[in-house]
């Protein structure tokens, strides 16, 4: 009898205790959609990245960046399609029924969410989470520390238990880490410092507060180039890519016309003379290189605009990708109808005879740089199809960014005008004899651009560029 007494006090006493100290929940994880280079998301970040983290200490924040880590855009997609929300970021998502979108309800609704979480339907709780399943290249926030995905795998148990110790170096002790410096986290419009880092089992931790407590530790493996891409400004193969482009734009017949007539009229008023004639080809060719800079800037601004407005990022490779290959195909039929005044890439018709007579106005070295800007304007329609791709490609990196491609671009695409000028300029080949290889090797000239524009629009539609 005795002991069946000792029993229900013990069954009373524990019933006494409220649930949430008998069974605690663990922190809830949300998901948060953001791009560094989106204005928008320059408001948020700091929100939710920042006093969030610590006005609620059990509150675990994944963070897909898509401007600058491309292999996240299909984890997003996947989050629209599943949950049946709006293409646009910054995207806060707590739970099916509290997807938060915008600046705006972010802001107004988010601390009701979050100070009502523990009655939330659908959230998940860090005890489930699964992070080294994690797909794409997350960044996971919790108070004063972050994991950084920069490898395969993980000890989830180790993981979730780095991510709510109240010291972090004891979270670590017994296990395989490689101390190193920490990065600064990058997010939209500022970044994050750290005191400490580690790298432990295929994610970089780091964390302020008290260092580890013994710094000594076998040394891993450091992280894959593609990996150390996360504090990166840059796509992969960037490079190539804006570099095929301008060589594709550089080669353009229109182009090349327009600056064998430029020469030749100033020939004609100068009495040949090969000086003016070399400075009026510098000049015409450094109004097109500021133009058409000032026009990259113009189309890297809109991507990026339209990324934000519309959520375009995630099908920006398509979309660029599927625009090459109609480009490739045109330049192709313009090889096959090269002199028939048949092609669907040259200046069009009711353009040329503007342009002739402008031309034909330039007897000085100020003429040939002022007509240059006007006749960028009549050079678009031929030009500008590489560009958009171009600028749709670096639109990812931020603004800023994009500047040292942009000038690579330009100066690959005046580099044959600035030849053909100085070997007119110099006496060293005659403009007309120009124009004639020109237009022998026409075919050639839309034949090539179009095979490396197709294998470009394919290479961004299948994900391989």
């Amino acid at each position: 009898m005795n002991n069946i007494w000792i029993l229900a006090v013990i069954v009373g006493l524990v019933c006494l205790v409220p649930s949430g100290a008998a069974a605690p929940e663990s922190p809830v994880c949300t998901w948060y959609f953001t791009a560094v280079g989106c204005s928008n998301c320059a408001d948020i970040d700091p929100l939710v990245l920042g006093d969030w983290l610590e006005t609620y200490p059990d509150l675990v924040v994944i963070e897909y960046e898509l401007y600058e880590h491309a292999g996240n855009a299909p984890v997003y997609d996947r989050f629209i399609g599943q949950y049946n929300l709006e293409y646009g970021i910054p995207l806060f998502f707590i739970s099916p029924d509290s997807a938060l979108r915008g600046v705006r309800q972010i802001t107004r609704e988010g601390p009701t969410v979050l100070n009502g979480i523990d009655g939330e339907v659908g959230v998940l709780h860090l005890a489930s989470l699964r992070i080294a399943e994690l797909e794409g290249s997350p960044k996971i926030w919790c108070r004063d520390r972050i994991l950084i995905r920069s490898g395969a795998g993980g000890d989830d148990a180790l993981l979730r238990q780095v991510l709510v110790a109240d010291d972090v170096g004891v979270a670590l002790e017994g296990h395989v880490v490689a101390p190193c410096e920490p990065d600064v986290v990058k997010r939209s419009g500022s970044g994050v410092a750290f005191d400490h880092a580690v790298r432990v089992e295929g994610w970089i931790v780091q964390w302020r507060g008290a260092p580890l407590r013994d710094p000594v530790s076998p040394v891993l493996s450091a992280p894959s180039g593609e990996s150390r891409m996360m504090n990166g400004t840059a796509p992969p193969h960037t490079l190539p890519k804006i570099v095929a482009l301008a060589f594709v734009d550089a080669v353009n017949p229109c182009a090349l016309a327009v600056l064998a007539l430029v020469l030749m009229s100033v020939m004609a008023s100068s009495a040949g003379s090969p000086r003016r004639v070399l400075w009026a080809g510098i000049a015409f060719s450094a109004a097109i290189f500021i133009m058409y800079f000032i026009y990259g800037l113009v189309i890297v601004s809109l991507f990026s605009l339209a990324a934000e407005v519309a959520g375009m990022r995630q099908t920006a490779g398509l979309i660029l990708g599927s625009f090459a290959i109609l480009l490739g195909a045109a330049q192709l039929y313009d090889a096959r109808v090269a002199g028939t005044g048949k092609s669907v890439t040259g200046m069009p018709e009711g353009f040329r005879s503007t342009v002739s007579r402008l031309v034909a106005s330039i007897s000085s070295v100020p003429g040939a740089f002022l007509i240059g800007m006007l006749v960028t304007v009549f050079l678009l329609p031929c030009t500008i199809g590489p560009y958009i791709i171009a600028g749709g490609v670096l639109s990812p990196m931020g603004l800023i960014a994009t500047l040292p491609y942009l000038l690579l671009y330009n100066a690959i695409f005046i580099l044959p005008m600035l030849a053909i000028t100085a070997a007119a300029g110099l006496g060293l080949g005659r403009t007309e004899r120009f124009s004639a290889w020109r237009k022998k090797h026409l075919r050639a000239i839309h034949a090539l651009s179009g095979v490396i524009m197709l294998v470009f629009g394919f290479g961004l539609v299948t994900g391989l560029f």
